[in-house]
């Protein structure tokens, strides 16, 4: 990966025919727009690859040649030349500033690694937003990276199916970064009955506790729930 003044944003979608295209409308509103829009098809069988066509002109569309959400997320990366990255689940929504504010932050801040802000669970098409909010988190949506660190930590683990976000975060390079946070709630993630944090719950929580076992303790504000 090569540097530019410029960034990219990798969206990981599978079967999102449901949610795809209002994330990829609130990207593509930003009041800074994405230099690049990356999409990674994990071998959808639902309608997403119909809706991902629509947007050909916005977005650029690739087969994830592995499976799961890791291996999506890193052939992203692979693939990308920009000095900053940002990532949006497929079923999750970005505040029309959350690019121009996190953007503004870190180029005004050379030392800085990672800027975060503030996240908020909503329910059902959006009009409904329900449980606690969250002052700053480690949830990649939430967070722009220099592209730069995804070289000193490293990838994702494709191995894991559930919680590679939360392993990366663990590693001790990744204890080493500068993180900055915006306390405004910018991030909206969605809770709906497919979410896999609740179709896979006891097996995502398994790996949760082998990911963290034996591990240097997390930072307070790292949130670890799908």
């Amino acid at each position: 990966m090569t540097a530019s003044s410029s960034i990219s944003t990798i969206m990981a979608v599978k079967n999102g025919a449901s949610y795809v295209a209002a994330s990829i409308e609130s990207v593509l509103s930003q009041t800074i727009p994405s230099t690049r829009f990356l999409v990674i098809d994990d071998h959808s069988t639902d309608e997403t690859r119909g809706i991902l066509e629509r947007y050909a002109s916005e977005i650029e569309v690739f087969e994830n040649e592995g499976f799961g959400q890791a291996a999506a997320i890193n052939l992203g990366l692979k693939k990308i030349n920009t000095e900053f990255v940002a990532f949006i689940d497929h079923d999750d929504l970005w505040e029309s500033k959350k690019t121009e504010l996190s953007l503004g932050l870190i180029r005004n801040t050379p030392n800085l690694d990672v800027i975060s802000c503030g996240l908020v669970n909503f329910e059902g098409n959006g009009s409904s937003i329900s449980k606690r909010e969250f002052a700053s988190t480690r949830v990649f949506g939430a967070c722009l990276f220099r592209s730069s660190v995804f070289q000193s930590v490293g990838m994702l683990d494709e191995d894991l199916k559930n919680h590679a976000i939360v392993e990366w975060w663990t590693r001790e390079s990744a204890h080493k970064l500068k993180v900055a946070a915006i306390t405004e709630p910018l991030y909206l993630r969605r809770v709906h009955q497919s979410n896999s944090g609740l179709t896979r719950k006891e097996e995502a929580r398994s790996d949760l506790f082998s990911i963290l076992r034996g591990r240097t303790s997390l930072s307070q504000d790292l949130e670890i729930q799908s």
